[in-house]
């Protein structure tokens, strides 16, 4: 076997095929059949460092987070695997604007908010950003400056943003040393603080 499937950063179970596990690792995305006593890769996606999975229960497309991009995998009826670049494509940076020249830092988790519309933490950039898939455009979501402070989408500072969750009608985003709350017109708040 394969000893890089082991390696395994994120995983989720397919929406629209329960009996597979989509598994990140440093290298590729696996889809491992779990059907039965002795699970099997029935595919591999060969990808650049992926981190973060979310899958959209609608339609089924995969969104997976790597380095400085955000790429959309569609599985077929039929085995068929597609996998597309849909937003970072000009590299690393901290831009906002259309999904195609957008930049990013260095991208952890991601969620599915709503209906095209995904939420990613940048971490190396401090902020969250939001991607709406049919707008075609990002937007920043808290200044961007390294901090803790409350406040609007705009005014909120965020320090190293990793992890992301949606509870009852509030986002969580995990980052260094605290936990925000994130609710309404996502006003942020400080939920805890220094987590030890």
């Amino acid at each position: 076997g394969n000893t890089d499937m082991f390696t395994g950063r994120k995983f989720i179970s397919s929406l629209n095929q329960p009996n597979l596990l989509l598994v990140t690792s440093s290298s590729y995305i696996y889809g491992i059949d779990i059907s039965s006593k002795n699970p099997r890769i029935n595919f591999t996606i060969p990808a650049n460092h992926p981190y973060s999975l979310a899958q959209d229960s609608n339609n089924g497309n995969i969104f997976v987070t790597r380095v400085s991009e955000v790429t959309k995998v569609s599985l077929g009826p039929n085995g068929t695997i597609k996998s597309e670049v849909i937003a970072g494509m000009e590299g690393p940076g901290n831009n906002d604007g259309s999904l195609e020249t957008a930049q990013f830092g260095s991208l952890s988790n991601i969620i599915i908010l709503a209906e095209s519309k995904l939420l990613v933490t940048d971490s190396t950039n401090h902020n969250l950003r939001l991607l709406d898939l049919k707008t075609q455009q990002t937007s920043s979501i808290c200044s961007g400056n390294t901090g803790h402070q409350d406040g609007s989408m705009s005014d909120c500072t965020l320090y190293y943003p990793q992890s992301l969750m949606v509870l009852n009608d509030s986002v969580y985003v995990g980052g260094f040393q605290q936990i925000r709350r994130f609710h309404g017109k996502l006003k942020s708040k400080i939920f805890r603080k220094k987590l030890e």
